[in-house]
């Protein structure tokens, strides 16, 4: 007599696999949607900001973002170093 679990079994890995990807599509589309949701509601509210800034001189927001942008470097270097650190003192 054959046994039909074998069989089973795979179709229920490939069941599985399937459904996994679906819900991992379906994570991503939405995950895609609000990505653009918010990057479209972003360039909208920039002519907000841009109109506060009239008074300001290009040459002052240029230190700001130079500034802000190395503050900002810093601070990643800062942290990979130390996750770097601690999974090597991990590793001993």
């Amino acid at each position: 007599m054959v046994s039909t679990n074998s069989v089973e079994d795979g179709s229920d890995a490939t069941a599985s696999a399937v459904h996994d990807s679906a819900v991992h599509d379906a994570a991503e589309r939405r995950t895609g949607t609000i990505a653009g949701v918010a990057a479209y509601s972003l360039w909208g509210l920039f002519p907000l900001v841009f109109h506060q800034l009239e008074s300001v001189g290009a040459g002052e927001i240029l230190i700001h973002r130079i500034v802000w942008s190395f503050v900002v470097v810093l601070v990643i270097l800062w942290f990979r170093r130390h996750r770097q650190q601690g999974a090597i003192a991990w590793l001993r």
